[in-house]
C-alpha cells in the first residue's frame, strides 16, 4: 500500500512538471528614432569666452560624454524652426519621443564643431553669408539648412533662431559648475537659450558662447528648439568599448540558456526514469 500511495505521488509531481506553462519572451523595447540627429563623440573643450564683458561666461574647461543631437532645429512641416513654443512645450515634444533637450554643455560643444575658442562655427569673423541674423536684414527665420554646417554637420548653430536649452540659467554657473557633463538643475522660471537669432545683433551675438535666457513660458518668433539624446540600453553600442560590453552580454545569455537547457534535459531525464520507476511498482 506505501508503495502504491508513493507511485500516485511521483506521477502526479511528473504530470505537474509537464503541464507548467512557458512564459513569451519579453518584446525588445522600442528603439528611439535616431533620424536627423548626429552622434557627437564626447570629449574635453574649454567653454565660454575671454570677452566676457556680463560676467556670465567665465571661459573654463568642461567635458562631456557620448550624445546624439538634432542636426537642425525641430521644424513644422514647411521646413521651418517650431517658433513660439515654451521651455515646457520644448521639453515635452522632445520627451514624447524619449528625448530631451540639450545641457548647456552640450550645445556648446556641438555647436563649436571642434573649433576651440572661436566665437563662431567657422572661425573669429563674422559672415552674413553663413547666418542669419539682425545683420543680414532678414528679419525673420528661413528654412532649416538654408547655410552650411558645421565641422559635426549641424545646421543653424548660429543665427536664424535661439534654442531652449535643458539648463536653469545662473550668471555664477560657469564657476561654480562641475567639470564633467554639468548642467545647472536649479529650480528656477529662468531657463537659458543660446544660438542667436535673426533678431538678434551686437549685444547679443549669434556667437557660440553667447548665452541668452528667459521665462520657461516664453514665447517668441525666433525661438526654437532641437533634441538631443543619450542612448544607453535603446539603441546599438556606438563606441568600441560598448560594443565588446554587449558582446559579452550575449555570450553570457547564451552560456546561460544552455546551461539552463542542459539542466532542462537532465530533469526530464530523471523525472522520466522516476516515472518509469514509478510504473514498474504496478506490475506485481
Amino acid at each position: 500500500m506505501k508503495n502504491y500511495i508513493y507511485a500516485i505521488a511521483i506521477l502526479s509531481l511528473f504530470s505537474g512538471c509537464a503541464k507548467e506553462e512557458v512564459k513569451a519572451p519579453v518584446q525588445e523595447k522600442a528603439k528611439v528614432n535616431l533620424e536627423n540627429m548626429k552622434l557627437i563623440k564626447g570629449g574635453k573643450f574649454l567653454m565660454g569666452t575671454k570677452e566676457d564683458s556680463y560676467g556670465d561666461k567665465f571661459l573654463h574647461t568642461v567635458e562631456v560624454s557620448d550624445f546624439y543631437i538634432d542636426i537642425t532645429e525641430v521644424t513644422n512641416n514647411d521646413n521651418f524652426p517650431m517658433v513660439n513654443i515654451s521651455y515646457n512645450e520644448a521639453l515635452s515634444y522632445c520627451k514624447k519621443q524619449g528625448k530631451t533637450l540639450p545641457t548647456e554643455a552640450q550645445w556648446e560643444y556641438a555647436a563649436r564643431g571642434g573649433m576651440s575658442s572661436k566665437l563662431y562655427p567657422w572661425g573669429d569673423e563674422k559672415n552674413t553669408a553663413l547666418l542669419n541674423d539682425r545683420d543680414s536684414n532678414l528679419f525673420k527665420a528661413k528654412e532649416v539648412k538654408s547655410y552650411m554646417p558645421n565641422a559635426y554637420g549641424l545646421y543653424e548653430m548660429s543665427g536664424n533662431v535661439r534654442e531652449w536649452v535643458l539648463d536653469s540659467y545662473s550668471k555664477d554657473f560657469y564657476r561654480l559648475s562641475d567639470s564633467k557633463n554639468p548642467i545647472n538643475k536649479e529650480v528656477t522660471t529662468m531657463k537659458v537659450t543660446r544660438g542667436g537669432s535673426f533678431d538678434y545683433s551686437n549685444g547679443y551675438p549669434a556667437t557660440v558662447a553667447f548665452r541668452s535666457f528667459d521665462n520657461d513660458e516664453a514665447k517668441y518668433d525666433d525661438l526654437g528648439f532641437r533634441c538631443a539624446y543619450i542612448g544607453k540600453e535603446d539603441i546599438k553600442a556606438v563606441t568600441k568599448t560598448k560594443v565588446e560590453r554587449k558582446n559579452q552580454k550575449k555570450e553570457k545569455k547564451q552560456k546561460s540558456e544552455k546551461s539552463m537547457l542542459k539542466k532542462t534535459s537532465s530533469n526530464i531525464s530523471e523525472a522520466a526514469k522516476t516515472k518509469k520507476d514509478a510504473e514498474s511498482l504496478f506490475k506485481w
